[in-house]
């Protein structure tokens, strides 16, 4: 009978603490003000998309080049022996062209420098990333060497020549990245995309040298600089006057600290590509 009674009040006991701690909880959230952090959460959610940054390296045609580079040579080599023939033959009306040797030699240079914004659709943890970048890509080639034409009188003209085409357009591109493993402090990456701009620039060639004969050598020489659509008019031709740019690209991001990181590329930007950047994480 006694142990059963201590039951009762154990129980009893037991409900008292239960209801009492129920009050005591609903009593409290009854006190405390609602917090809203919905729009917190939105609000961190969303800045997790974004990255913003900036990138610039060298560019070049090589090893591209190695695709057009003779018939390019060819075509310069062409243009200089009509120049040479049409400068003397209006001095030495005789002459007989006879052999003609080149050694021109093609080179290429250039840079790049870019703004860009990423949009990660998934946040922090997304793999893919679509990018908006304002980039200005400064492109010079330029054909050089030395050319001999030789007469059959036993004559011959020999000058240096120079070729030249400068550009720097401003293109507007769009890219997608995917990031292979984002969590990792490194992680590498690849990216294809494309961009485009108006297409405006120079172009320009100069030789200078000697005709060599019995007499005196007769300095012969030429030059002319004109920009892309003046040279047009002056060959009646159409050159294209918009730019298209592929882009195709692999390369590696490194975290510095939580929300910077810097990269490094390297691939095609309608010729070859290295760059380096860093990125702000917002």
């Amino acid at each position: 009978m006694r142990i059963t009674d201590r039951k009762k009040e154990f129980t009893l006991l037991l409900v008292c603490m239960v209801f009492c701690l129920v009050s005591m909880v609903y009593s409290q959230e009854q006190q405390e003000p609602q917090v809203d952090l919905s729009e917190t959460v939105k609000k961190s959610s969303l800045s997790d998309k974004f990255e913003i940054g900036i990138h610039f390296g060298p560019w070049t045609l090589k090893p591209i080049s190695n695709f057009f580079e003779e018939d390019l040579l060819d075509k310069i080599s062409e243009e200089i022996r009509g120049k040479i023939k049409d400068e003397l033959t209006d001095k030495y009306p005789q002459l007989v062209e006879a052999d003609y040797v080149d050694e021109l030699k093609f080179s290429t240079s250039g840079s790049n420098f870019g703004v860009e914004i990423r949009y990660f659709p998934k946040g922090r943890d997304g793999s893919f990333s679509l990018g908006f970048s304002l980039e200005r890509t400064k492109i010079k080639a330029r054909v050089e060497g030395p050319v001999t034409q030789e007469y059959t009188d036993s004559t011959y003209a020999q000058v240096d020549s120079v070729a030249y085409i400068t550009a720097s357009p401003l293109t507007t591109n769009l890219s997608f990245r995917w990031d292979i493993k984002p969590e990792w402090r490194v992680s590498p990456f690849f990216v294809t995309g494309f961009g485009v701009a108006a297409f405006v620039g120079e172009a320009g060639y100069e030789y200078s040298g000697n005709y060599v004969w019995a007499g005196p050598s007769d300095t012969i020489g030429e030059s002319d600089d004109r920009t892309f659509k003046e040279w047009e008019e002056e060959i009646d031709a159409n050159i294209p006057n918009i730019f298209y740019l592929f882009q195709l690209q692999m390369g590696v991001r490194a975290r510095i600290v939580p929300r910077v990181s810097a990269n490094a590329e390297v691939g095609i930007w309608d010729g070859f590509v290295f760059r380096i950047g860093l990125f702000f994480r917002f």
